[in-house]
């Protein structure tokens, strides 16, 4: 590519070297033959002007020819540059675009790369989860078969008789803490009738249990409460009831529940005579049923709540006090009493309700607690 314009170069300066010395030897020529001799007259002027004359047209003209010859080998050199260096450049972009098809080669290949170490990363922070999760797991399963097996341990010495109370409470207020409720329930099922916990302390943890807003767990803590209401008036002057519906009513308790909780407190009532009421913890009693009317769901409570109310304002003996004060509303009972509906109470209450109604008023009636019936002839929610 580069020896056509230097064999171009050398026939141009070759030709006009050629055409110099052709000049050269024309004039000597010229010269050698006397051309250049002329007398020295007016005719022999002219004819010598005109030798030179020709002589210089000829020589303009020869160095046209070289002007003309070297602006062409110019124009040739100058064209060729412009083509290597439009090749160069199209060298160098075919050269740029391919080395730029390898770079984004390498970065796909380097994307994918990444992509996957990302996978794998994912994959195995998704394994260490799943795994520290089993691990959780099974340290809480642990926890538990070691917080069953130290209650247990709790209720009873080592030569297999009964811890004290408090130290049997405690067990059970561990398990609730917990989170435990089914379990505790099971051991407070056996322990309250046997005397083996108190009555307060049991109402802490069937108060828990009503709270806790699992329906199966209220369910139970209420049942165990009817069950053993009657030992709710014995270690105190007024009565142990769970916290949560003592002067007020939690509303998140299943029918059964709410059904069981108005049991208990009918069957606490019975539990003591009339005349040995006092009207303070009568008053506890009202506002605790008011409660229950007011924010209850179900319509059946509701009623059962009514009667129940009913006849405490108008046949206990020891009645409460027209105006209970409360923080936020002074609460008049006469009113209530009024405006409640005796007819409609009974004719919507369920046969439970009705029941327990009839006791109440053979209750307030007489001069100790009526004797309980044999346990299939009570009615069950």
């Amino acid at each position: 590519m580069n020896k056509k314009p230097k064999g171009d170069s050398l026939w141009i300066i070759a030709a006009s070297i050629c055409l110099l010395l052709l000049y050269a030897a024309f004039v000597g020529l010229l010269w050698g033959v006397g051309v250049f001799d002329f007398p020295d007259t007016d005719a022999g002027a002219e004819v010598l002007a005109a030798v030179v004359g020709l002589l210089g047209g000829l020589f303009a003209a020869l160095v046209t020819f070289v002007g003309v010859l070297l602006k062409h080998s110019v124009d040739q050199r100058n064209l060729r540059l412009k083509e290597e260096a439009e090749k160069r450049l199209t060298l160098e972009g075919d050269r740029n675009l391919q080395l730029k098809e390898e770079a984004e080669k390498r970065l796909a290949l380097e994307g994918d790369r990444n992509l996957q170490l990302r996978e794998e990363a994912e994959k195995r922070l998704t394994l260490e989860g799943d795994r520290n999760l089993q691990l959780k797991q099974d340290a809480e399963e642990r926890l538990r078969l070691e917080t069953f097996i130290r209650a247990a341990g709790l209720l009873a010495t080592a030569d297999g008789k009964p811890t004290p109370k408090t130290q049997q409470a405690g067990a059970l207020f561990a398990l609730a803490d917990l989170g435990q409720l089914g379990f505790a329930l099971a051991l407070l099922r056996e322990m309250w009738p046997a005397g083996a916990i108190s009555p307060t302390s049991a109402c802490w943890l069937v108060n828990e249990c009503l709270l806790s807003e699992v329906a199966s767990v209220q369910i139970e803590a209420a049942s165990i409460l009817s069950e053993n209401a009657e030992s709710l008036t014995v270690s105190t002057e007024c009565f142990d009831f769970p916290q949560g519906a003592m002067g007020s009513w939690p509303t998140s308790l299943p029918l059964y529940a709410a059904q069981e909780v108005v049991e208990a407190l009918f069957r606490a009532i019975r539990s003591r005579p009339a005349r040995k009421w006092s009207t303070l913890c009568l008053n506890g009693v009202a506002l605790t049923l008011v409660e229950a009317i007011r924010r209850d769901e179900d319509a059946g409570v509701r009623h059962m709540a009514r009667l129940l109310l009913n006849i405490l304002l108008t046949e206990a003996p020891v009645r409460p006090n027209d105006i209970l004060i409360l923080p936020d509303e002074d609460l008049d009972l006469r009113q209530i009493s009024s405006e409640t509906d005796i007819e409609e109470a009974e004719r919507h209450a369920p046969a439970q309700g009705r029941e327990m109604a009839n006791k109440l008023k053979a209750w307030a009636k007489s001069t100790g607690p009526e004797p309980e019936p044999p346990p299939d002839a009570e009615t069950t929610s």
